[in-house]
């Protein structure tokens, strides 16, 4: 839809530009904290879901998870993850909890939630959609958003379910600072 269009537009707009540091949040196990903990520390991948999403959702959850374990294996403890419920009224610490058991058991990956306010203020920042339908579902990006050791948005992965390979990618380039191999240069333009 146009909507969508525009949102991926405005999502790669927000490449380059710090997070905000001032956002608080709590996770499926009810703790608070801001999201500037976890700047200066580890590049961070940040995924959006909400808890009443019957298919989407647990898919995307579980590719990031699958994503977070073969980074994990190549590139040991050097990002974080966190999960987003973006449903303000239902994501609550109780429904991260139930969510992620079924979805990403997986270690090292936090389920975090907020009030109204503080999930726009995110979501504004790094272009992520989503909206409220005539279902009470919401219609929303496949998204994840990347984000360098300092807070800064490092690069945007749409489709999440069919990218998780790209993560990967971007997660190394981020902890190694090496940046995938150019394609060799031709003859002809070498010439």
């Amino acid at each position: 839809s146009e909507d969508l269009a525009r949102s991926v537009e405005k999502a790669g707009l927000a490449e380059g530009k710090p997070l905000d540091h001032g956002l608080l949040f709590f996770d499926q196990d009810g703790k608070k904290f801001y999201l500037k903990e976890y700047f200066n520390e580890k590049p961070l991948v940040i995924g959006y879901i909400f808890t009443k999403c019957p298919d989407v959702c647990p898919n995307i959850a579980a590719s990031i998870n699958h994503a977070a374990e073969i980074g994990r294996q190549q590139l040991g403890d050097s990002f974080n993850v966190l999960i987003v419920g973006f449903d303000a009224e239902n994501d609550t610490s109780k429904n991260l909890k139930g969510f992620s058991e079924r979805y990403a058991k997986g270690k090292g990956i936090r389920f975090i939630g907020s009030d109204a306010s503080t999930i726009k203020a995110l979501t504004e920042r790094t272009g992520f959609f989503f909206r409220k339908n005539d279902g009470g579902w919401f219609d929303h990006m496949d998204m994840a958003t990347i984000v360098d050791k300092n807070g800064v948005i490092y690069r945007q992965i749409y489709g999440i379910r069919a990218s998780e390979d790209e993560l990967v990618r971007t997660l190394r380039e981020l902890v190694t600072g090496v940046a995938p191999e150019a394609r060799p240069v031709t003859l002809v333009e070498k010439i």
